[in-house]
């Protein structure tokens, strides 16, 4: 199986400093196929090969993406023991053709679907068909690529105005005030 490296040669957005890069297989690799793109809602057709779309900057294969049909635990009767309805979806993040900006916010994270060794496993089983539970898990995953994609804006330390500052005092007082006519005055016993 070849591989084929698809470079974006024009900027996404203006802001946009990187140029994505699609890693896509194919047996047998031609111009026509590669460079033929046609846009479909969230997906890209390149080479017969369907492309996620996570955000403006990012975009995945779905050869990129496992998936595997499980039965769904919880009630049901005897159908349940005999279909499997329920997607597992896997995504491994170091194999995966996403920016090493993505990769490295991924892995940082803290989230229950993302595996120490790199891959986020995503189970679904809400629904009673195998689509419908497809679907929610590819939405899961898009809506967990693209959160690593935001940047957090940088903080900066402000000092008080002096406005604030005489409005916290002067709270202060009024609380202090209201105490004080709480407490007990002597000889009042």
């Amino acid at each position: 199986m070849d591989s084929i490296t698809f470079h974006c040669t024009t900027k996404l957005s203006p802001q946009a400093e990187c140029y994505p890069q699609l890693l896509l297989q194919k047996t047998k690799p031609t111009f026509h196929s590669i460079f033929h793109g046609i846009f479909h809602g969230m997906m890209l057709f390149f080479g017969g090969y369907r492309v996620i779309e996570i955000d403006a900057k990012c975009a995945i294969a779905e050869v990129e993406i496992s998936w595997q049909a499980i039965r769904a635990s919880g009630p049901g009767g005897q159908h349940v023991n005999k279909t499997e309805t329920a997607m597992q979806l896997s995504f491994d993040i170091h194999a995966s053709s996403l920016p090493p900006h993505y990769k490295s916010a991924l892995l940082q994270r803290s989230d229950h679907r993302i595996s120490p060794s790199g891959k986020i496993i995503i189970k679904c089983q809400e629904h009673r068909s195998q689509e419908l539970n497809r679907q929610q898990a590819l939405n899961q995953l898009i809506m967990l690529l693209a959160s690593a994609g935001i940047v957090a804006k940088k903080r900066y330390a402000t000092k008080p105005t002096y406005a604030s500052q005489q409005r916290r005092l002067a709270s202060k007082k009024h609380q202090g005030s209201t105490k004080a006519l709480r407490r007990q005055k002597p000889g009042m016993d």
